[in-house]
């Protein structure tokens, strides 16, 4: 079992962080649901490979991961009819008060996102995030790798400089995202203009 939290990060990275131990990340998913990927990570002095499974949720997950060797790493690619199951990321490893952190920078969308692993669910409960950790995503299930790779990025509208403007056919403006559905494999996000109520899928 693993309990983690996961947060969105929108400012600049501490610099300390590049200094991390870090690793090259591809992966791949053989099915969605369940949840079942094979991982390629590369390291300064080495490379390993893993299938992983792991079950739907959110803070707790179930998982399970085997070792596998190159071949099997390779066979597996090849079952890929495209590359669109695949996410490419590079991963810092360090530790944020004495729990593991690990931050990923992901190749193919425009995403930073922080991970902290914890012991039990009141460790994980009572934890405060600093500041540069931005918005936390846990149980925002677009940002769940395989929904990464199948939906793309979710759309931005906050804290940055960068944010968009969306503005509705009458002219009012439309509203941040609302998550439709309640299955993390089978969601929608709904925006609503403020002025008009014109909803869009």
């Amino acid at each position: 079992m693993e309990i983690e939290r996961k947060f969105k990060i929108t400012s600049l990275l501490p610099p300390q962080i590049y200094e991390c131990k870090k690793s090259k990340i591809e992966q791949c998913y053989l099915s969605f649901d369940p949840e079942i990927r094979a991982r390629k990570i590369n390291t300064e002095n080495k490379t390993d490979y893993y299938l992983t499974i792991k079950s739907n949720g959110n803070l707790i997950r179930e998982e399970i991961e085997i070792k596998i060797d190159v071949d099997e790493y390779e066979q597996i690619k090849e079952m890929q009819k495209t590359k669109l199951s695949f996410i490419n990321k590079t991963r810092y490893y360090g530790f944020f008060k004495g729990k593991q952190l690990e931050v990923d920078v992901y190749d193919s969308f425009p995403l930073i996102t922080a991970e902290v692993e914890f012991d039990t669910i009141q460790e994980a409960n009572n934890f405060i995030p600093p500041s540069w950790f931005g918005t936390e995503v846990t149980n925002d299930v677009r940002y769940k790798n395989k929904n990464l790779v199948r939906k793309g990025m979710p759309l931005i509208w906050k804290e940055d400089n960068n944010m968009k403007l969306y503005k509705c056919k009458c002219g009012g403006s439309i509203n941040p995202p609302f998550i439709v559905g309640v299955c993390e494999d089978n969601y929608k996000d709904l925006y609503i203009c403020i002025d008009c109520n014109k909803k869009y899928i």
